[in-house]
């Protein structure tokens, strides 16, 4: 079984770009994994930082 855990800090990466497309098509490149646990998803939290994409 091959699986996954990633805290992906509400989408945002290291330039500051909330961009959840981008941590999908990163996790796609990485492999094919059976189970994916993503940590600190965050839904409507304007407050947070960076801008949505």
């Amino acid at each position: 079984m091959k699986l996954l855990s990633w805290n992906i800090q509400w989408g945002r990466g290291m330039d500051g770009q909330v961009n959840i497309s981008r941590i999908l098509r990163t996790i796609h490149q990485l492999g094919d994994f059976d189970v994916i646990c993503l940590q600190e998803v965050a839904v409507n939290f304007s407050g947070l930082p960076g801008k949505p994409k």
